[in-house]
């Protein structure tokens, strides 16, 4: 599992978190000591293939409520090798950088198609994942601060992401992982939208890590909790827990995530999208 780690400029100070003196460690120490307090690297790849089964129920600012249901697949030694069922019609799915999508069993054939569903599942998963996402292809760990949060002692991790990483635009490609120093555990994470889209989209995000179970010795989120927050880093109403039951399918299966027109050209045969 290959981490990318980018020294840039300074990262942002979440509003409710106030900087300590401190020495801080490198990134690249911070993503290894989370990826070894979540089980490490090796246990994770050697999980093969996982299956998520994903309820989410969200409130927005307004009171409407909304009841989603998903399931999600992917590898422990490649994140990027990925496939969603987003209903009982809808596919998207990613495999060797490339995307596809298939509604009702038919092939989403239009040239967006690739960038999209490859920008669904990172959206979908990446918050999701953490730990273990940091490893995602177009990531790449920052500079470390250190601050409190709750009154406990905690990194801010920034985290960039590649132009195009997410299918938003409106999710910003610059992330703050809030990671406990006392167990290296991630337990917040957030982003404020980029400033050319606060005309149209007043809201950011913080994840906050509530549950974990424990899967052949790693440790996966079970409960996550989203927050919308203003551009004062101030929760605006907007809730959506959503509830992750992790398991382990088995071995690599091509027909999950490989473009059934690959399939067709590698088997000689007409594979089923479902």
């Amino acid at each position: 599992m290959k981490v990318r780690v980018l020294m840039l400029g300074a990262g942002m100070l979440l509003g409710s978190q106030v900087a300590v003196a401190a020495d801080a460690p490198t990134p690249a120490a911070v993503v290894e000591q989370m990826l070894e307090s979540a089980g490490g690297s090796d246990a994770f790849t050697r999980l093969g293939v996982l299956e998520f089964a994903i309820d989410q129920e969200e409130t927005l600012s307004d009171g409407e409520r909304i009841s989603t249901h998903f399931v999600a697949y992917t590898i422990g030694s490649d994140l990027d090798t990925a496939r969603i069922a987003l209903s009982d019609s809808v596919v998207v799915a990613s495999h060797d950088g490339k995307g596809w999508a298939a509604s009702d069993g038919e092939l989403d054939t239009r040239p967006q198609t690739p960038r999209m569903a490859v920008g669904t599942i990172h959206q979908k998963l990446f918050p999701l994942l953490l730990p273990f996402s940091i490893a995602m292809g177009g990531v790449h760990v920052n500079k470390v601060v250190p601050s409190t949060f709750e009154d406990q002692p905690v990194w801010l991790l920034t985290v960039v992401f590649d132009r195009n990483f997410f299918v938003s635009p409106s999710m910003n490609t610059e992330w703050l992982l809030t990671v406990r120093r006392s167990d290296h555990t991630v337990v917040a994470a957030e982003f404020l939208p980029p400033v050319e889209f606060r005309k149209v989209t007043t809201e950011g995000v913080r994840y906050r890590y509530l549950q974990h179970a424990t899967i052949d010795g790693v440790r996966l989120p079970t409960q996550v909790l989203l927050d919308g927050i203003d551009f004062d880093r101030v929760e605006n109403g907007h809730v959506r827990v959503t509830k992750i039951k992790p398991s382990v399918r088995g071995p690599f299966e091509a027909e999950l995530f490989v473009d059934p027109r690959r399939l067709e050209l590698l088997e000689g045969g007409t594979p089923g999208v479902e």
